[in-house]
């Protein structure tokens, strides 16, 4: 009890200057709660909104400006792209992140004081290791895996619809015609990125920098080989439909050659789980009836 005492003492003593330093800071403009001019009153509008709205969010994101604050540039310019690379645009922001793991940070910390006080051995100190680092990486860990799933589905549904692209404008339509046929009719990460890439050329951006930013979006090599190409067809005037059926098929071979290599690594995968798993199971059911066999004979003999 006494060491569950102290580490609540310790988390209190952390916490209440946090909750004091967000709620005491200077009330900065959001861009996540936006307040439109029209006549409405506007106390029973903030009232109308969840306690999550009006206290809990405002104080991470005050508590999130000022570590961004105090972290470097680099820090926080690196989280802003995972987060455009992982799809969270306008839903997460760098300061939601630098919250969570300030939030782990401390959670961590906590589970670490716990292990301490119960042992003061190297497996407590190991644990007490493990529990702050993960609770500090934890939130970049899951945003690199959102960022890693995001760019696998890209890579599986670029060639589908660069043939849907293809047979459209082989049909009669224009470039862009055929991308809004493919954004429209598709719910894929990759038709999102096309329908504001479209976003981008409807508000006057040159279509080369519109596709210059969906590779950038994307961060993935076979975009990045398309959208070069088709500056380049742009340029020198190349039948845009023949570029597209080249492109797709570079791709989709491309990918029979990740699957295959997939393939080709799954047996060394398997060795461990082999060996540590199966193995040890096999034996005991085939050897294990001999082995007690044995036991009881050498022990009655011995009698």
């Amino acid at each position: 009890m006494s060491g569950l005492f102290l580490a609540g003492a310790f988390l209190l003593l952390i916490a209440v200057p946090l909750l004091w330093w967000a709620l005491a800071a200077e009330s900065d403009d959001w861009d996540g709660v936006a307040i439109e001019d029209q006549p409405v009153d506007q106390r029973q509008a903030f009232l109308g909104r969840s306690a999550q709205e009006r206290v809990v969010h405002p104080a991470i994101v005050r508590v999130g400006d000022r570590l961004a604050a105090m972290s470097p540039q680099g820090i926080v310019e690196g989280t802003n792209r995972r987060i455009m690379l992982a799809g969270l645009q306008g839903r997460t922001y760098v300061q939601q992140i630098l919250f969570y793991k300030l939030a782990g940070l401390l959670v961590g910390s906590g589970v670490g004081v716990l292990a301490l006080l119960r042992g003061a051995g190297l497996p407590s100190l190991i644990v007490a290791v493990v529990a702050v680092f993960a609770g500090f990486r934890a939130p970049d860990i899951l945003l690199d895996g959102k960022v890693r799933r995001r760019q696998t589905e890209f890579e599986r549904d670029i060639a589908d619809h660069l043939d849907q692209m293809t047979i459209c404008v082989e049909a009669g339509l224009g470039f862009d015609a055929a991308m809004i046929r493919v954004a429209s009719s598709n719910r894929t990460p990759m038709a999102q990125e096309f329908g504001r890439t479209l976003q981008d050329i409807r508000l006057g951006m040159p279509r080369s920098e519109a596709l210059a930013a969906l590779a950038e979006r994307t961060d993935i090599p076979d975009v990045r080989l398309v959208v070069r190409t088709l500056r380049q067809a742009d340029r020198s005037g190349v039948a845009i439909s023949r570029i597209l059926r080249v492109q797709a098929d570079e791709i989709r071979e491309k990918r029979r050659q990740r699957a295959e290599e997939a393939a080709m690594k799954l047996p060394v995968k398997l060795i461990f789980p082999l060996i540590l798993c199966i193995l040890p199971a096999l034996f005991a059911v085939v050897i294990g009836p001999a082995v007690i066999s044995i036991v009881s004979n050498g022990g009655v003999a011995g009698g």
